[in-house]
């Protein structure tokens, strides 16, 4: 059996390198996530599909400050 190599938390690391443009793509991602307001915005949504009244509602945060944290990040689909 060939052992597979570990990193410094104890996950299988990648056999692969990751290419630029998949490490770009990545630090937009955890730079998003790096806001707690976007993380609980995320947690909520993961429930499901709800509208910006319930979202309000649900994370504290005014109409407005959740368009601004949302729109200043890479998480607008």
């Amino acid at each position: 059996m060939v052992e597979q190599p570990f990193n410094h938390i104890g996950r299988v690391m990648p056999s692969e390198k990751i290419t630029p443009a998949t490490a770009s793509d990545l630090a937009d991602l955890f730079e998003a996530l790096s806001d707690p307001t976007r993380v609980r915005i995320i947690a909520t949504l993961v429930e499901g599909e709800i509208g910006v009244g319930e979202l309000v509602d649900r994370i504290g945060l005014t109409k407005s400050a959740q368009c601004g944290c949302i729109h200043h990040s890479a998480l607008q689909v």
